[in-house]
């Protein structure tokens, strides 16, 4: 199975969506921040990473430069509950593989993960 990183400043968010990933057999790290995450990123080398437009120390979109420069394969994931069109444009020329705008973002998307992990032919979400 795939490594994943959760980057969230929202503990309860960020360990709920860990628990489920992780029972699917992933092997999940966790982040709170901008900084964190690309700590993570250097030294774990996810597969996948799930991360949140807004953190306490930056953006998620203007993150996924600096997370493709270090894990050029990595697919991003970005989780908003309050996402718009030009934040979508420039999340995917950034580099994100979705950017799924959601009503709550305790609705977690896994048909974006399942497709993701497709993509990178790691495993399949049900």
């Amino acid at each position: 199975m795939g490594k994943v990183l959760i980057i969230d400043d929202e503990n309860q968010l960020r360990g709920l969506l860990a628990r489920i990933i992780g029972l699917e057999g992933y092997e999940v790290i966790q982040a709170d921040s901008c900084k964190a995450g690309l700590k993570q990123v250097e030294q774990q080398n996810p597969d996948v990473i799930i991360c949140d437009v807004r953190l306490p120390d930056g953006s998620g979109v203007d993150l996924i430069t600096e997370m493709k420069r270090l894990g050029p394969l990595t697919e991003i994931i970005l989780l908003t509950a309050h996402g718009n069109i030009p934040d979508g444009v420039q999340a995917i020329k950034n580099g994100a593989f979705d950017f799924p705008r959601i009503d709550s973002k305790e609705y977690f998307c896994p048909t974006c993960f399942s497709n993701c992990c497709k993509r990178l032919a790691i495993s399949t979400f049900p």
